[in-house]
C-alpha cells in the first residue's frame, strides 16, 4: 500500500478528511500522531525519526515531526475501533476519565454528551454508541495541541452526532483539529476545509489539496 501525502493540521481550524475505506485515512492519522512509522517506499519496516525529518525536511510537515518527536507538540487521538476499549481497560467509566482527565473536564463532557448515568458502568457492559462517547470525552479530557478523531459519528443517533459535532468545534477555538468522517452532514458541520482522499482500496491513497467545504 502507498500513501501519497499527509493531511496538513492547521492552527485553530477543523481540518475534515472524507474517502471510501481502505484507501488511507487511518494510517495517515495515526502517522501524524506518531503511531506508525511509514517506510517512505525504501522496503524496511519502518523510518527512523531523523529518516522522516530528513524526508520533510523542506515542507511544513518537516517542523510537524520536528516538534513533534521533541514533545513540543502533544497529539490527543480517539481511533476509530472502539469495540476494542473494553480490552485494553477494565473498569469503569469514571474510573477511565480520573486517569486521563488533565483537562478537569469529565464532569461537563459526561452531561453534555449524556453519560453521566452511566458513569459507574463497567465499560465492558457499554454499548456501541456508549463506547463511541467515552472515548470521545477521554480524548477531549487529555491536554494536547492537536485533537485527531477518526470517525466520531459511528454508532451515533442524529442528536448525539449534533452534540458532538459542537463540541469539537468549540475545541477548534483554542486547538489544532483533524476529522476522519464519512456521514457528510457531520463533515459538513464540523469542518472549515475539506482533504479529500481518493485511490485503490489496499493498493493506494492521494490526499487532494485542501478544499472548501
Amino acid at each position: 500500500f502507498e500513501l501519497f501525502r499527509l493531511p496538513l493540521p492547521k492552527e485553530k481550524t477543523v481540518v475534515g478528511i472524507i474517502g471510501r475505506n481502505g484507501i488511507g485515512k487511518s494510517t495517515a492519522l495515526q502517522i501524524l500522531a506518531g503511531q506508525l512509522a511509514p517506510n517512505l517506499g525504501a522496503y524496511l519496516e519502518e523510518t527512523s525519526q531523523e529518516g522522516l525529518l530528513t524526508h520533510y525536511a523542506k515542507s511544513y510537515l518537516g517542523l510537524y515531526f520536528k516538534d513533534l518527536f521533541a514533545g513540543k507538540k502533544i497529539v490527543s487521538y480517539k481511533p476509530q475501533r472502539v469495540e476494542l476499549l473494553p480490552s485494553l481497560f477494565k473498569g469503569t467509566v469514571y474510573e477511565l476519565l480520573k486517569k486521563v482527565d488533565q483537562r478537569k473536564l469529565k464532569d461537563t463532557l459526561l452531561e453534555q454528551l449524556e453519560m453521566t448515568p452511566l458513569k459507574n458502568r463497567e465499560i465492558s457492559k457499554l454499548s456501541g454508541g456508549e463506547l463511541q462517547r467515552l472515548a470521545l470525552i477521554a480524548c477531549m479530557c487529555k491536554k494536547a495541541d492537536l485533537y485527531y478523531f477518526d470517525e466520531p459519528a459511528t454508532f451515533l443517533d442524529i442528536t448525539q452526532r449534533i452534540q458532538v459535532a459542537k463540541i469539537i468545534r468549540e475545541l477548534a477555538h483554542q486547538f489544532s483539529v483533524v476529522v476522519i468522517e464519512h456521514d457528510l452532514a457531520t463533515l459538513d458541520y464540523l469542518s472549515d476545509e475539506i482533504q479529500i482522499i481518493y485511490g485503490e482500496p489496499a493498493a493506494y491513497g492521494v490526499l487532494s489539496q485542501s478544499k472548501a467545504v
